[in-house]
């Protein structure tokens, strides 16, 4: 005997567009009922609901009627919401229950924080009328999560949900899937099909014109997409055999071997891939996102030489969420959460259809491969094993790229402390000199002084070498905004620090020099510039401007004092400044007063 079986199922209605419905799943499952009418498929839930007449047929689960059903057995979620409003989340998630009324107080409260944990939800347990439309849906899938039905029907979620709480929801069905629960997803959208289903049947004119498992599915996913849209002879006829893509696979890797072989620079070897991909697959543009293994930063390469305003970008916990799964992943411009998976709505219009297939090497996820097309696209099996041989040979240039940086790194870390030791040695040599320079008494407090300054330039020089150790991009490079802000955050308390730095990058091998400099500004400052009658204000600016950066340095204290002339100070901080600047980035710096003291260094790029 079947567990859910639907045979010649009539509507009742004039006009019906439930004709002849059949369906038997005999296991388990999620079941997609994949239809474009959403009309259809309205009224073939509310007859199962028993809302709708229907003229013959019938609806069994185990055996037993159930049209109309709701109980323990059977469970709807559908377009509507039937929710108690006038009483909490807990209430309406387990009054259903038999056990309800004989339940104290505190069971029930302590079964809700069972269920809360368990299912990973931070829904507030108060009155039902003052939650979101959204929440209300989650509150209807909890519930029907705590009842643990046999049949779970399931209509238009997607239009409810956004994208989290949607592969939320679809984890709670696959759990229920699991523990004995089969869940009837009906759906208008065939990318909720590749997102979820176990298998799917094809509703059209009233009949089901085939039911296909996932494996199916995935190996001819353009058989079940022409028959949603009534091409049955198109669909009989589809043929995935492509000699030409494998020839392009073949090209494509050959030549990105070579590439790899001769160019050091993993974007170009990226950007290469990417092109080809594009070229091969006839799409608009592909992108590849690169996951930090020890933060949250990711990073992008595109085929196309965009700014990343210009294209349409995946939200880097959508990259990350994606790139976990096992499964290529399709969506098109039909999916009302398309939007939600971009980091710019406004280029939502450059995608008519996408696909996305994790990189991964070994059981490490690298990243993730996006692909768009500005028409639409239903891939092959051919096209599903290019993608996924093009993402092991991403996986593999990524890891290569990795591997030569931390040798580079290890490297250039071993001269980087032996460089910054010997930084150290001059800068305690010079304050010694400074100190004993007139070979009298030395007070207690200038020696405090000089610790004190000394213990910062240290400290400054540390905190880089420490960022620079953490790095894990393969490229050399830092960015400029990233030192200024953490040496500006050794003196948060001694002044208002303002900064307006555009993103710019230097080699690692100038961020402990720049951040010396930057020490010795901001030290100065705080130094000779505070006043007792205002606090003092420090803005820090850097700009590119054509084959140079300009810095500017700006505060509100007295100024320099009249006739100041840098090249004859005898200070440290002008003595730094010198060597940092003329002498190493081979810069120049001019000083001067504009309702306090200002020094711009300019610095080839």
């Amino acid at each position: 005997m079947a567990l859910i079986e639907i045979r010649q199922l009539y509507g009742g209605q004039r006009g019906t567009r439930v004709r002849g419905f059949d369906l038997t799943i005999e296991k388990p499952e999620i079941h997609v009922v994949l239809c474009t009418s959403i009309s259809a498929l309205d009224e073939l839930v509310h007859i199962m609901y028993g809302t709708a007449l229907y003229r013959s047929g019938h609806f069994q689960v185990d055996g037993k009627n159930a049209i109309g059903l709701r109980n323990k057995e059977v469970q709807y979620i559908t377009m509507d919401t039937y929710l108690f409003p006038g009483f909490t989340v807990m209430d309406n998630i387990f009054m259903a229950s038999h056990e309800y009324g004989f339940m104290t107080r505190k069971k029930i409260q302590r079964r809700f924080g069972y269920l809360m944990k368990e299912t990973d939800c931070a829904i507030p347990d108060m009155r039902v009328d003052h939650l979101t439309a959204e929440q209300k849906k989650m509150v209807e899938v909890l519930r029907c999560y705590a009842e643990r039905p046999k049949l779970l029907v399931v209509h238009e979620l997607a239009g409810n949900l956004s994208y989290r709480n949607l592969m939320w929801a679809n984890t709670l069905f696959t759990n229920l899937k699991n523990s004995g629960t089969t869940v009837l997803y009906l759906t208008s959208k065939w990318e909720d099909m590749l997102k979820i289903g176990d298998s799917v049947s094809v509703l059209r004119s009233g009949k089901n014109l085939g039911t296909f498992t996932k494996e199916e599915v995935l190996a001819t996913p353009q058989k079940t997409y022409y028959l949603m849209l009534g091409g049955q002879t198109m669909a009989s006829l589809l043929d995935s055999g492509d000699g030409g893509g494998q020839q392009d696979f073949v090209n494509t890797i050959v030549s990105g071997v070579k590439l790899l072989s001769q160019d050091s620079d993993s974007e170009n070897v990226l950007k290469f891939f990417m092109r080809q991909v594009s070229r091969s697959l006839k799409a608009a543009n592909s992108i590849v996102y690169v996951s930090d293994r020890n933060s949250a930063r990711v990073r992008f390469i595109s085929g196309l030489d965009f700014h990343g305003d210009e294209l349409p970008l995946i939200k880097r916990d959508v990259v990350r969420q994606i790139s976990s799964t096992e499964e290529l992943f399709y969506t098109n411009y039909l999916d009302v959460h398309l939007g939600d998976l971009l980091e710019n709505r406004m280029n939502i219009s450059m995608i008519h259809t996408m696909v996305c297939i994790p990189v991964k090497f070994g059981d490490n996820y690298l990243g993730l491969l996006q692909v768009y097309f500005d028409d639409d696209y239903a891939y092959t099996q051919a096209d599903k094993d290019y993608l996924s041989a093009i993402a092991n040979e991403l996986a593999f240039a990524i890891e290569s790229f990795r591997l030569k940086g931390r040798s580079v790194l290890i490297q250039e870390s071993h001269h980087r402390i032996k460089n910054n030791l010997q930084m150290i040695i001059s800068l305690m040599e010079l304050q010694k000199y400074r100190l004993f320079q007139n070979g009298e008494y030395v007070k207690a407090e200038h020696i405090s002084d000089t610790w004190d300054t000394l213990v910062k330039q240290v400290k400054s020089i540390a905190s880089i070498h420490d960022m620079l150790s953490r790095e894990e991009e393969t490229d050399s490079i830092i960015g400029v905004d990233v030192i200024i802000r953490a040496i500006r955050d050794f003196y948060a308390g001694e002044a208002d620090i303002q900064t307006e730095i555009e993103r710019c990058i230097i080699p690692h091998n100038r961020a402990t020099s720049l951040a010396l400099l930057v020490n010795e500004l901001i030290s100065n400052g705080v130094k000779h510039a505070a006043r007792e009658d205002k606090r003092l204000a420090i803005r820090l600016s850097l700009k590119r401007c054509g084959e140079s950066y300009s810095f500017i340095y700006h505060d509100n204290g007295p100024g320099f004092p009249e006739g100041f002339e840098p090249w004859k100070s005898k200070g440290i901080g002008m003595t730094i400044m010198q060597s940092i600047v003329v002498e190493e980035f081979e810069g120049g710096f001019c000083c001067g007063n504009r309702s306090g003291a200002l020094i711009e260094i300019t610095i080839p790029y």
